[in-house]
């Protein structure tokens, strides 16, 4: 996690080389901690006083790091939400089909104004774009990241009781998230970059 913080400061974009970057390093900070509590609960070394600190520090480091990396993908995905709407107001922009519309007030062809929206329209735009989201395979790797920090973040939240979720929803979560990344480790393309 060091490691790929001191890579991840050369990142040209700068807030996904302020959010990657500190995310990897309480990434750093959350394993350190939570590998010193599992030395302590195999008896390795004692750790008495501090005990409780650590739990609750390990679980903030890591409710942190999560929340950085979901920061992180909704940037991506606003991003590729963004190039996905310019290409379609380009395509309809030069469409002689889409650029007029019939106009029942005036009983003609009328210039189409690509920034009326109804809200069936937005509903219809939303779920067009969560197709091309799902369909399209260069965003895989985008969407398995979000979907694996989406079920992460319930799971320090839990431990730090912000919420209250069973043990059996908990497991659930940690499951899908389990999946997701042993996804991520057997096929190298569904991983993250940068």
């Amino acid at each position: 996690m060091i490691d790929a913080a001191l890579n991840s400061i050369h990142i040209d974009d700068h807030f996904l080389r302020i959010i990657i970057t500190s995310s990897n390093i309480n990434q750093a900070c959350y394993l350190l901690l939570d590998n010193l509590l599992w030395l302590n609960s195999v008896g390795a070394i004692e750790i008495k006083k501090r005990l409780k600190s650590m739990n609750d520090w390990s679980n903030k480091f890591w409710l942190f790091s999560t929340l950085l990396y979901l920061a992180r993908d909704f940037h991506d995905l606003l991003g590729l939400l963004k190039i996905e709407e310019e290409d379609e107001n380009n395509s309809k922009k030069y469409d002689p089909v889409n650029r007029y519309s019939w106009n029942e007030q005036s009983g003609s062809y009328t210039k189409t104004s690509l920034n009326n929206f109804t809200t069936r329209s937005i509903l219809k735009r939303i779920f067009k774009k969560l197709r091309i989201l799902i369909l399209n395979k260069n965003y895989h790797p985008l969407l398995l990241d979000t979907i694996k920090n989406i079920f992460d973040v319930f799971l320090p939240l839990s431990n730090l009781n912000f919420i209250n979720i069973s043990p059996g929803v908990q497991g659930l979560c940690g499951l899908i998230s389990s999946i997701v990344s042993l996804i991520v480790i057997w096929d190298a393309k569904y991983k993250l970059k940068p």
